[in-house]
């Protein structure tokens, strides 16, 4: 479940750097548009716009609340209920996650200057995959810090040994 749909996109617009070339992200900037018209005016009244984003997340808190409250009435729901919701918590881990993991190992091999977003960004769900296969937050981190090295260094090498220097232009 996803509550707050309708204000991801003026989140996502605040919150990222997006790009006006990329098909994906002009959306996201058109329905952060579409959100602030209808919720602020035109034009925009932002504290009429806060006072619809309370709304909506108050609407979403009671939702979930509410749920929680229907899967822990009983003993035998609750204990599974927060075994899951404890095993999806130490899964879902945020993009920004994974860049730490990136910058780390391009340190540890010496490569410099790699965009780790860039690089992150078309193997994020890979990565997220690996991390469903251990049973701890622990050693999915220690599995996949060690697949995004392997990675990093299958795909430049290991400037920190030397086994890859960068071309030298003669003129």
């Amino acid at each position: 479940m996803h509550y707050l749909n309708g204000f991801s996109p003026p989140r996502t617009v605040q919150v990222h750097n997006l790009s006006p070339e990329n098909r994906s992200d002009e959306y996201k900037k058109r329905q952060a548009d579409i959100w602030l018209t209808q919720n602020g005016g035109d034009p925009i009244e932002w504290g009429t716009c806060c006072r619809s984003l309370c709304m909506e997340v108050a609407t979403a808190i009671e939702s979930v609340a509410n749920k929680w409250r229907q899967m822990t009435t009983s003993k035998e729901d609750a204990e599974p209920a927060i075994m899951e919701l404890n095993l999806i918590v130490d899964r879902e881990w945020p993009p920004h996650d994974f860049d730490r993991m990136v910058e780390s190992a391009a340190i540890e091999i010496g490569l410099k200057g790699l965009d780790c977003v860039k690089y992150r960004e078309s193997r994020l769900d890979g990565w997220r995959q690996l991390v469903t296969l251990f049973e701890t937050r622990e050693h999915a981190q220690a599995a996949v810090n060690a697949a995004i090295r392997r990675e990093l260094q299958r795909v430049f090498g290991n400037f920190s040994l030397g086994e890859r220097q960068l071309p030298i232009e003669k003129g």
